[in-house]
């Protein structure tokens, strides 16, 4: 849940910024879910090293 929230906040807080910027709308909200969708992969995949070093 932690990794998703913050995932969502990471591209939000991205394509936001970039919108501030000046970047055409389109382009800052590919952006805001290009760093979602990176944000929650890497998240997930920490994770689950995490939690297979637990084991």
């Amino acid at each position: 849940m932690i990794v998703t929230l913050s995932a969502m906040l990471a591209g939000l807080a991205a394509g936001v910024f970039m919108a501030a910027v000046g970047m055409p709308l389109t382009t800052a909200m590919g952006a805001g879910g290009g760093t979602l969708a990176f944000t929650y992969g890497a998240g997930m995949t920490a994770v689950s090293y995490i939690r297979k070093q637990s084991n």
